[in-house]
């Protein structure tokens, strides 16, 4: 049974090799010693229902694992080159923005990741796992990662051309790191539910009311942090212009659309999705 996992179902002395041997050996709870000590899951309930339970469990365990890997990755590998490119072209911006701008990852990527569990997935997505299935995270870090960079380079030329903070002795700083807070964690936040699916979200695909609140709960927190007195002192921050939420709003639907194109080419190219 070449690429496929066998398991073996045994209570007595004789069943212990062959439950030894098997990839997954199962005994019961009022098997022998011996045949309980070879096992590698030992049931408590009388039903094999439990087993597929477990199986079922383990691979959406897996997918979500995999989904979290994927998304932190391609982010972090994106913003890189954000910062890179922003070297070149803005000298002076990335002096400020890396090192005194609360991460947009860290302060408000890290919730709705974590309720990845919640993410509802089809029977489709976890009944056809296979053993030895590629884990392409490194392909899709590479393929994915880079399209949130201009959207970065657009909020860093916004605030160049269009504020004119070219310095750090400019009182406008805090307005800089506030707009990158904002895109940052906006865009992030939202490109979650556009990661988390190969179909269509909202339309064709639906996360989990956990997994909805959350984005919306942290895009919410992270527009009114420029605004609290106190907090956005401490992090250098300051209530932003209205109009930049015009650009925000603009760059948020092109990501949205950019990584929906990148997603279907992805598709098309490796047959698979997260």
């Amino acid at each position: 049974m070449a690429g496929r996992a066998v398991a073996f179902l045994g209570d007595g002395v004789n069943d212990a090799l062959a439950i030894r041997g098997a990839d997954v050996g199962i005994s019961v709870d009022s098997g022998t010693d011996i045949a309980k000590e070879a096992a590698d899951v030992i049931l408590l309930e009388k039903s094999l229902g439990v087993v597929a339970d477990g199986v079922i469990e383990g691979r959406i365990t897996l997918i979500n694992t995999l989904k979290y890997i994927k998304m932190a990755t391609s982010s972090n590998f994106g913003n890189i080159f954000s910062v890179l490119g922003t070297c070149f072209c803005l000298a002076s911006i990335p002096a400020y923005a890396p090192a005194a701008a609360p991460r947009p990852e860290s302060c408000c990527m890290i919730s709705p990741r974590l309720r990845s569990p919640g993410i509802m997935l089809t029977p489709s997505t976890w009944r056809h796992r296979r053993r030895g299935e590629r884990n392409r995270s490194s392909a899709f870090m590479v393929c994915m990662g880079p399209f949130s960079s201009p959207f970065d380079i657009t909020t860093f030329c916004i605030n160049w051309f269009h504020y004119g903070i070219r310095t750090l002795d400019n009182p406008l700083v805090p307005r800089a790191q506030t707009d990158w807070f904002l895109e940052g964690s906006l865009t992030q936040l939202f490109i979650i539910h556009f990661l988390r699916t190969g179909k269509l979200p909202f339309i064709q695909s639906r996360a989990s009311v956990q997994v909805v609140c959350t984005t919306f709960g942290i895009a919410g927190i992270a527009i009114a942090i420029p605004y609290m007195p106190k907090v956005n002192t401490a992090l250098h921050l300051t209530p932003p212009e209205p109009i930049f939420f015009t650009y925000l709003l603009a760059m948020i639907t092109g990501y949205a659309l950019v990584v929906h194109v990148a997603k279907t080419l992805y598709q098309l190219a490796f047959k698979e999705w997260l």
